[in-house]
C-alpha cells in the first residue's frame, strides 16, 4: 500500500532521516518505534505532507505523493492523528466529528451551511459509536479527559473515510486500562478494512498489538520484522530498549 524509498529529511545541519525504506501491507498494522529524536514524527509529518523531504520517495498505490500538499493526500485516503491533541475544544464530540465528514466537499464555508444533511448526520453518529463516546456526543470537547480527547482524535480520522490511519502515540499520557481500550479500538478499526501505521513508545503495547515493526534511531532503521525479533534484536536492545529485554536477546 506504501512504499518509502531512500528518504531522507535535513534540518540545517541535522540529518532527521537517513536513507529510509520501508514498505506498509495492505491489511496490517505496522510499528515503528525508537528513543525520542529517532525521526518517528518526522516521519509521519512527510508522509502526510506537513514536511517535504530532502530526497527520496513515498509511493501509495503506486502514485508518488512526496510533494503533494496535506489535503490531497488526505483526500487520496491518508489520515493521521497528533502526538498532542487538537480538538475544536469548543465545539461537542459530535460538531468535531461533523468537521470532518464531508471532506470532498470543502470547496468554501458555504459546505457548513449543510452540516445538519442526514447523510453526514448518519455519518458521525456511526463513527461516534465506533469509538465509544455515545455518551460524550454533546459534551464541549475541552472538558474532556486526555483519553476521551484520543478518541475524538481518532474518530475525526476516520472520519475522512482512510485506507491508511496513522497514529502517532495515540496512548501517550494513558492509564494502562485506557491503553487496553485503545488497543482493541485499534483492532476494530483494521476489522473494517483501515490499513494502520502507528508510533509508539508503549512497547509491550506495540509488541502485543502490531504484525511487524520498524525501530528508528538517530534517523536510521536499525530493525525490522516480527515484533518477537524486534525486541531480541541486539541493536535495539542497545539503542532503546535496555536491560529488561537483554535477558530474551537471542
Amino acid at each position: 500500500m506504501l512504499k518509502i524509498v531512500n528518504l531522507n529529511k535535513r534540518f540545517g545541519g541535522l540529518q532527521a532521516l537517513s536513507n529510509v525504506n520501508m514498505e506498509v501491507k495492505k491489511g496490517e498494522i505496522l510499528g515503528v518505534i525508537g528513543p525520542n529524536g529517532a525521526g518517528k514524527t518526522t516521519l509521519f509529518n512527510i508522509i502526510t505532507g506537513f514536511l517535504k523531504p530532502t530526497s527520496g520517495r513515498i509511493i501509495f498505490q503506486g502514485m508518488e505523493i512526496q510533494r503533494l500538499p496535506p489535503a490531497k493526500i488526505v483526500k487520496l485516503g491518508i489520515a493521521r492523528t497528533f502526538q498532542i491533541v487538537k480538538p475544536l475544544k469548543n465545539l461537542t464530540v459530535f460538531e468535531n466529528i461533523l468537521t470532518a465528514v464531508g471532506y470532498q466537499n470543502y470547496f468554501g464555508l458555504h459546505f457548513f451551511k449543510r452540516w445538519n444533511e442526514e447523510e453526514y448526520v448518519k455519518k458521525a453518529e456511526k463513527i461516534i459509536k465506533l469509538v465509544g463516546l455515545e455518551g460524550h456526543r454533546d459534551t464541549v470537547s475541552g472538558l474532556l479527559p486526555l483519553g476521551l480527547q484520543k478518541r475524538i482524535e481518532i474518530a475525526k480520522a476516520l472520519a475522512v473515510e482512510p485506507k491508511l490511519l496513522l497514529l502517532d502515540e495515540p496512548t501517550a499520557g494513558m492509564s494502562y486500562e485506557e491503553s487496553e481500550e485503545i488497543k482493541e479500538l485499534i483492532k476494530r478499526v483494521r476489522e473494517r478494512g483501515v490499513t494502520i501505521m502507528l508510533v509508539e513508545h508503549n512497547v509491550p503495547f506495540a509488541v502485543d498489538l502490531t504484525d511487524r515493526m520498524y525501530v528508528l534511531s538517530y534517523g536510521k532503521i536499525i530493525a525490522e520484522g516480527s515484533p518477537e525479533e524486534v525486541i531480541k534484536n541486539k541493536k535495539v536492545i542497545e539503542a532503546y530498549l535496555g536491560g529488561e529485554y537483554a535477558s530474551v536477546e537471542s
